[in-house]
């Protein structure tokens, strides 16, 4: 994006005190970020052009490159930034041949769009060039969508129609969707807390409530790759209220799950199932924990979960199938609970 000056130059000290102070003071905060900007319901149009041949042929440097980032609502508006990209994330960086990036926009360029200060954004990409495997990234896009059904406390995600430009055209330009995670400060800060490092050890304490829906939440999906302890696929935020003093989970990275079923997905080998569509409870807490509210929220948001499947037409008939008849499941298990908390 292409930045313009603020101000013409001014000849005398006093004006250009002036100018300054006018702006120090009377520039509202931001109330937007790039990411509101472009959250939509339906996908965005997202462009990236960098030097991917490099990327794709060794993903384990953390380097970032320069990149050309164009992103374009269903409305049409369109902005186009300098940026940079490198590839993330430990498994599937190590093991697809089209790794997970993260994008960063360039710092003036969102100032001047008046947004928040939040530059990063990372990318869930397409992993393999198998069409089947989009169909894969779609399902975890579900995942989140679902989780925000059921809590604020959670990861926004921006479904992207993504178009990868070789700047060096040593590969040919490649389309799939994709899709953009919320920035983790960001997501703090919209909840009024921080973020907990792994630093700050196992927590002693956690928001009780939060944490049970987090856990059943985990085991509807059938996912067990997550850790509170050393924050594995988990962020934990802190309140900033006093009055709010234990922290809360917010999970992401679903692609181990049964409801995603990817090929690459196995079962930890500590956990007593042999398949990740194998539903196992990974409650830390007390055995005999009154689960009644929790459940009744889930029962309460199931017609509202499955519309969100079904309406979803870019997986395909056969995937919407399939993770309706495995979230169906879960809630016949709902029906009988001691076969959840007694796992």
């Amino acid at each position: 994006m292409k930045i313009m000056p603020l101000f013409q130059p001014v000849c005398f000290l006093t004006a250009v005190f002036s100018v300054f102070l006018f702006c120090q003071c009377s520039q509202p905060a931001p109330e937007q970020s790039l990411f509101d900007k472009f959250y939509d319901e339906k996908p965005v149009q997202l462009t990236v052009e960098a030097d991917l041949a490099s990327l794709v042929a060794d993903p384990a440097p953390d380097d970032w490159q320069a990149a050309g980032l164009a992103l374009q609502k269903p409305d049409g508006e369109a902005i186009r930034f300098d940026g940079k990209v490198r590839t993330r994330g430990v498994f599937r960086k190590a093991n697809c041949a089209f790794p997970p990036l993260k994008l960063k926009f360039e710092k003036e360029a969102i100032k001047q769009l008046g947004l928040k200060d939040y530059r990063t954004l990372k990318l869930v990409t397409h992993c393999q060039e198998d069409y089947e495997y989009e169909q894969f990234v779609l399902k975890e896009f579900l995942a989140f969508k679902l989780y925000n059904v059921l809590t604020d406390r959670s990861f926004r995600v921006q479904l992207a129609n993504v178009r990868y430009v070789d700047s060096q055209q040593k590969m040919p330009a490649i389309e799939r969707y994709g899709f953009l995670i919320e920035d983790d400060d960001e997501l703090a800060e919209r909840l009024d807390g921080h973020i907990l490092g792994e630093e700050h050890g196992s927590p002693k304490t956690i928001d009780k409530p939060q944490y049970k829906l987090f856990a059943l939440f985990q085991f509807m999906i059938g996912n067990t790759d997550w850790s509170l302890a050393n924050r594995h696929n988990t962020e934990l935020i802190q309140p900033n209220k006093t009055d709010l003093p234990m922290p809360f989970p917010v999970p992401y990275d679903f692609d181990f799950c049964g409801l995603v079923d990817a090929p690459y997905a196995i079962a930890p080998h500590h956990l007593p199932i042999e398949d990740v569509k194998e539903r196992f409870f990974q409650w830390r807490g007390k055995q005999d924990e009154d689960f009644t509210e929790t459940f009744a929220l889930f029962q309460s948001k199931k017609g509202e979960m499955m519309r969100i499947v079904q309406d979803f037409d870019l997986l395909s008939e056969q995937c919407r199938t399939e993770v309706t008849t495995y979230l169906e499941s879960f809630f016949e298990m709902l029906e009988t609970p001691e076969k959840i908390v007694g796992r």
